[in-house]
């Protein structure tokens, strides 16, 4: 705010007549720069809230864009599949250079703090070879992972203190880090797993008490963290699960979102869960409930924009059909299952949850062999994947009808039926009408029971 005055002279006399107020622009934040080496012609801004995702490069690589942001913030530069860290102040101008040509490319900065992005680039790279060694770093017994995390974070909270002032984001960095450790600790029991190819693991009580004492409903962390944000919509999404499976899960997420006071949690466990907003019965009462529950208007753009592609998918509506390249040989389209139920599973190579599904769908197929259903797989693999396709087919004998699209996600069969996420079940009736769009996956138990009320036995 400034004071604006205005002074009069008369006769000699100097008079104050009024003062008045008036509003100053708030100061753009500006993010620009030069990407130089870059076989694309598009950046990403991730990581943020507020953060504008796409961004467009010149042909000289050069790119301009204004944040609208409300408080600084962490955000993620990403292009061509590297991502490079940084924190943006709000009301400043950050010009950055970064030439993917170099071997290790690294973010230099104008305009905001390089030694923070520095930091950041460090911290990046140590949490990151956690990950490409998952073998050496989550296959340790918990005392020594706890020992290793310990050592890591040591030298993180080392490095912070490097930073000279930066108060105000070194604050901020300490809560940082904390979600981070807990984001390792959240990832230890499914990794630990893995290494020893256990079907089941007693967690010890220490690494869930990291968890578990993790404030789940907090703004702060939420509006500035996306660690915070994934980890927790993930633990909302799983329970959901439990409790709803594939069709009621995302009524269970709307129950629980219902209790988080978090708005920022709320947003983003929204945006994440479009994904599964599928054809349902009641499919204007999610729509209605998940726009109550997000106070970001590009949220709610994307909640009737998807609803309005979903909508008609209802049971009794004549199926979109496909025409694809069947592992066999030739082309297989849905006209040639006439006169049978046909059960669609959407899918690919490198899906784990798909490959999941794929024993239940074995012992389902065999099952109902002799029945009148048809069990179709549409994979969606790139076509640079198609001799993974075929290899896999052939290595875990998949049986049915195995279908390659014609265009991965792009494919017209694919986007009829508003599909982003997979696995994806349908279920068609002898017409080629709609029973369930968005059926049950092979190992939930409640199919078998909707194939007997079908007459399917």
């Amino acid at each position: 705010m400034k004071a604006v005055f205005f002074i009069l002279g008369l006769v000699g006399i100097t008079l104050l007549t009024h003062s008045c107020h008036q509003e100053v622009p708030e100061k753009l934040t500006i993010i620009e720069g030069v990407i130089k080496n870059s076989h694309s012609t598009e950046a990403f801004l991730l990581g943020n809230l507020k953060a504008p995702g796409k961004i467009k490069l010149d042909k000289d690589g050069l790119f301009r864009d204004t944040l609208d942001i409300d408080k600084d913030g962490y955000f993620i530069t990403q292009v061509n599949r590297k991502t490079f860290p940084l924190f943006i102040k709000k009301g400043t101008t950050n010009s950055i250079t970064l030439d993917l040509q170099d071997e290790n490319p690294r973010l230099i900065l104008s305009g905001g703090n390089q030694s923070i992005a520095d930091y950041l680039a460090i911290k990046q790279n140590t949490t990151d070879r956690a990950y490409l060694n998952i073998p050496g770093f989550f296959g340790k017994e918990p005392i020594d992972f706890k020992k290793q995390l310990d050592s890591v974070f040591s030298t993180l909270k080392n490095e912070l203190s490097k930073l000279t002032g930066e108060e105000e984001f070194k604050k901020l960095e300490r809560q940082s880090l904390k979600i981070e450790e807990v984001q390792l600790y959240f990832d230890y029991p499914n990794y630990y797993k893995y290494v020893h190819k256990l079907e089941e693991y007693d967690v010890p009580q220490e690494i869930k008490d990291v968890f578990d004492n993790l404030d789940k409903d907090n703004e702060l962390y939420a509006s500035s963290f996306e660690t915070y944000r994934n980890i927790v919509s993930n633990v909302i999404m799983n329970e959901a699960y439990e409790k709803g499976g594939d069709a009621g899960m995302i009524d269970e997420v709307i129950q629980i979102l219902k209790h988080k006071k978090s708005p920022s949690l709320r947003n983003a466990v929204v945006n994440n869960v479009l994904n599964f907003f599928n054809p349902t019965d009641n499919v204007s009462i999610i729509k209605d409930n998940l726009i109550t529950l997000t106070s970001n208007d590009k949220t709610k753009e994307s909640i009737a924009e998807r609803f309005n592609k979903i909508k008609d998918l209802i049971k009794g509506k004549p199926s979109p059909t496909f025409d694809y390249e069947n592992f066999i040989g030739g082309n297989t389209s849905l006209k040639d299952f006439k006169g049978k139920y046909v059960y669609i599973d959407v899918w690919a190579t490198w899906c784990g949850p798909c490959i999941g599904e794929i024993p239940s769908l074995k012992k389902l197929e065999h099952q109902y062999k002799d029945k009148n259903i048809a069990f179709v797989s549409i994979s969606v693999d790139q076509k640079r994947e198609y001799d993974t396709w075929r290899k896999m087919v052939t290595n875990k004998e998949l049986g049915g009808s195995q279908l390659m699209a014609d265009n991965n996600f792009k494919s017209k069969f694919i986007q009829d039926y508003a599909i982003s996420a997979i696995p994806r079940f349908i279920l068609l009736d002898p017409n080629g009408d709609i029973v369930s769009a968005d059926a049950q996956r092979p190992s939930d138990k409640n199919l078998s029971a909707k194939f007997i009320e079908l007459g399917i036995k």
